[in-house]
């Protein structure tokens, strides 16, 4: 899942949700390493990212830690980004509920055209 969906206000329900049913959490293309980190604390099965080798850095960080590891927090930048990702699924979701979902209109629109499988 793209990790500033899993940053965001519901992300920390979907990933206690996906833990209490043992699914696997992966973030996608995690490269900076504060973000890194907060995969980490957060107890994400993995990451994808572009940077293995500093991921596994940051990764002995958490073993051997050289510095406080609370002191990475998102500048209004970063935490802007989140929700601008948020804004955009939250859109697209709706459209695509509104264009696509059964019970808004699809089956009749198929059934006019008749579409196969479906008795008019």
């Amino acid at each position: 899942m793209l990790y500033a969906i899993l940053m965001g206000p519901l992300g920390s329900s979907f990933i206690k949700k996906c833990k209490k049913y043992g699914r696997p959490v992966f973030a996608w293309t995690v490269n900076e390493e504060k973000k890194m980190r907060w995969c980490i604390r957060k107890g994400l099965d993995g990451v994808v990212t572009d940077d293995p080798v500093k991921y596994l850095e940051v990764c002995k960080e958490f073993t051997h830690p050289k510095k406080k590891i609370g002191d990475d927090k998102l500048t209004w930048k970063e935490w802007a980004f989140v929700l601008r990702i948020h804004l955009l699924v939250t859109v697209f979701f709706w459209v695509f509920m509104w264009k696509f979902r059964v019970g808004w209109g699809v089956e009749k629109r198929f059934q006019r055209r008749g579409g196969v499988g479906v008795k008019v």
